[in-house]
This record gives structure tokens, sequence and C-alpha cells, in this order.
């Protein structure tokens, strides 16, 4: 027998969140635009609730994001995410991540090299 998804809402919740604060919304703004009260936000960003269909796809529009993103996680192993974030970052802080990344991918991919 098929086993009922289940997805993680306090993951689901961190990447509405991220995604509302990078689309300058409060908490206040978006539960107006999306048609519910501030709680609701409040709780699906905490992870305490769950989403209808209706209000994901809602949030995921105004957000600018996917239900699958939402729900499997960011990037759901591709890398789109990860250039999304460097490119918000300023041009100091993204040589500080790349300093921090780089040598970590280089012993990945090259570990016999030193």
């Amino acid at each position: 027998m098929l086993e009922p998804f289940a997805y993680d809402r306090k993951r689901a919740g961190m990447i509405l969140q991220t995604k509302r604060l990078r689309e300058n919304y409060t908490q206040e703004k978006l539960a107006e635009v999306a048609g519910c009260s501030p709680r609701t936000i409040v709780d699906i960003e905490g992870g305490k609730v769950g989403m209808s269909i209706e209000m994901l796809l809602t949030l995921c529009s105004l957000l600018k994001t996917t239900p699958d993103e939402v729900l499997l996680g960011e990037g759901n192993g591709s890398v789109e995410w990860l250039v999304e974030e460097m490119r918000a970052l300023t041009p100091e802080q993204r040589k500080v991540a790349i300093d921090i990344i780089s040598p970590y991918i280089e012993s990945v991919l090259r570990p016999d090299a030193k």
C-alpha cells in the first residue's frame, strides 16, 4: 500500500519565511494579500499548521516560488537555489561565501590534491 506523502512543515515554513523576507513582505501584508489572518502566516512559518492546496498555491504565487520547492525543500537537489542566494549577496559577502565554499568543493572533487 502506498504511504501518504508527509512534508516537513517546519522546513516548508522556513522556506516561505525566507521568500517572504526576500520579497519585502511583512507577515501582516502577506496575510492581507493572501486573504488570511496574520496568525495563519505566523503558524505556517513556524511549522505549527499545514496549508490547504489553495493557500500553498497563493503563497507560492505571491512569493515567486513553487510548491515543489516549498514541500520538497530548496532546490530539490539542484543548484538554482544556491545561485539565487549568491545573487542576493553583496559583492563582498559573495567573495566571503566563495572563499568558504571553494575549499570544500575542491576537497570533494579532488581529494588527493593538496
